[in-house]
């Protein structure tokens, strides 16, 4: 009976042990789906605009006075702890003109918009760790929790966009 006593509290310490492990395995389960999101500048890089110098470099020809706004939004679904879809989709403003250029003579400039739409199959390459860490705050003086992780994965995916060009002053087809 002793015996039998044992191997019952070894069981029971084992599914103790190997059950937690398994459900944290399991963990990208509950969180499959994330909403992205996100806001940045686009700048137009063309023959239109730019610095008078005829040799500038491109990052003279960027003028920060035409910078625009983008903005998109996406959803991403994890199928498999390493398999993921996600589908996003974008919205930019360009905007160019030959003011204050080497090209001013010809007075041309233009606005447009672009919306793209884009999908795409990730495979994750490690697996998604969430390290907990703990920081001072430098203010509190209270530990501060943060989740520290690095996930390397590939993508292949397809996408398409959208603009219509809308010419201003001078900007025409005739010459």
């Amino acid at each position: 009976m002793h015996f039998e006593m044992r191997v019952r509290k070894f069981i029971i310490l084992i599914l103790i042990v190997v059950i937690p492990t398994l459900s944290f395995s399991q963990r990208w389960k509950l969180s499959r789906s994330e909403i992205i999101g996100g806001i940045g500048a686009t700048n137009y890089l063309g023959d239109m605009g730019g610095a008078k110098e005829e040799d500038a470099s491109e990052i003279k020809n960027i003028d920060i006075a035409y910078t625009r706004p983008n903005i998109y939004a996406g959803y991403r679904y994890r199928l498999y702890d390493r398999v993921a879809v996600k589908g996003q989709l974008s919205y930019a403003r360009f905007y160019g003109s030959d003011v204050a250029s080497k090209n001013e003579g010809r007075n041309y400039s233009f606005s447009s918009n672009m919306i793209e739409l884009n999908g795409h199959f990730e495979y994750h390459l490690t697996e998604e760790k969430s390290k907990v860490s703990y920081r001072t705050m430098s203010l509190r003086g209270k530990l501060q929790k943060f989740n520290a992780g690095v996930n390397v994965y590939i993508f292949a995916g397809i996408g398409g966009g959208f603009y219509k060009v809308k010419p201003r002053d001078n900007f025409s087809d005739s010459e």
